[in-house]
């Protein structure tokens, strides 16, 4: 799902350009209430491999597939 946000904050979010995704990178969303932390494994174009570190209704371990733009809402917590 996409942020709604105005168009003068939307011009000076980051790029997917910009970001730049790395191996062992630990990524948190933060979402009414709950945490989930992810470590990131692998990127394959604009799909990226995490595993579950900790996550609701999800298992530990778990690998799920994230678009870049679904990471990039997240917040870095970690860099390997």
């Amino acid at each position: 799902m996409e942020r709604l946000v105005s168009p003068e904050y939307r011009a000076e979010m980051p790029t997917k350009a910009r970001l730049e995704f790395g191996r062992g990178q630990v990524w948190r969303k933060d979402l009414l209430g709950t945490i989930a932390d992810y470590r990131l494994v692998a990127c394959q174009g604009d799909l990226i491999d995490v595993e579950v570190i900790q996550a609701p209704g999800l298992r530990e371990g778990t690998h799920v597939r994230l678009t870049g733009s679904a990471l990039a809402a997240m917040a870095l917590v970690s860099v390997v």
